[in-house]
């Protein structure tokens, strides 16, 4: 489920008040008639609303939970503060009402997941990049090193390339992206 978020150019309202709004690939796939936002950017939570819009459209839609019923699990990137976090868990048990929440660190589940609990992780995602030394299950924080570019960084200056190379029509998405590199046997 894509982060992305959609709200309509114009205040549209709808039966119970809410204006109209649209998350993840149903945001994409509305591109040209609502407003795309990315709550997060860079690993941090920057609009509060609409990433609740998007926590909520995750569980109850997307994977249809009763969030009273079920504990959640959230990741979070390693640069993280103590105010961000219990936002989050005030978000989840307050509004979202779950009966356990827990917070953990992306690289120290990729570790679990392969059986160690003790490692460096290179840990890269769209608007997110470092290389995070765990010991014993714990972040050595002192001697994470986050990188200057991340995942959407290349992405950017792969569709400048591109751009610079004709191809100019709908160069938007990672998926056209994709399809073109395909094309051109890049990939």
């Amino acid at each position: 489920i894509n982060a992305e978020y959609g709200k309509q150019w114009y205040q549209r309202r709808v039966r119970d008040g809410d204006s109209v709004r649209y998350v993840g690939s149903e945001a994409l796939l509305r591109r040209s008639k609502v407003r795309i936002v990315q709550p997060i950017r860079r690993g941090r939570i920057h609009n509060w609303e609409d990433v609740e819009q998007v926590w909520q459209q995750t569980l109850e839609v997307e994977l249809n939970v009763d969030t009273t019923l079920h504990p959640v699990l959230l990741t979070e990137s390693t640069e993280e503060n103590v105010r961000d976090r219990e936002r989050k868990a005030e978000i989840f048990f307050e509004t979202m009402r779950v009966p356990q929440f827990s917070l953990a660190t992306q690289s120290v589940l990729a570790l679990h997941a392969e059986g160690y609990t003790s490692g460096v992780v290179v840990d890269i995602g769209a608007g997110h990049a470092a290389v995070v030394p765990v010991l014993e299950g714990k972040l050595i924080p002192y001697a994470l090193e986050p990188m200057l570019r991340s995942g959407d960084d290349l992405t950017h200056q792969l569709l400048l390339s591109l751009q610079q190379y004709g191809f100019r029509d709908n160069l938007h998405t990672t998926g056209t992206l994709l399809t073109i590199s395909r094309r051109r046997g890049v990939v």
